[in-house]
């Protein structure tokens, strides 16, 4: 689990804040899957002339991989 502080570069503004999590499992010796979480909180306010921040928003990846 981690969580990341987003401020902008130039103008040092708040920009949003994020929380991630990622659990992965070897099902099979070739097979493994993964499931991902991300939940990213815009700042409520910015200050004029910074970048404004993406959207709040939340995902969630589930992913299954072979090797041949």
């Amino acid at each position: 689990m981690r969580y990341h502080d987003f401020d902008g570069q130039r103008a040092g503004a708040a920009l949003g804040r994020e929380w991630d999590a990622q659990l992965q499992a070897q099902l099979h010796p070739k097979l493994s899957a993964a499931l991902k979480y991300a939940d990213f909180e815009r700042a409520a306010r910015v200050r004029p002339g910074a970048a404004t921040p993406p959207p709040s928003r939340t995902k969630v990846w589930f992913t299954l991989e072979y090797r041949l």
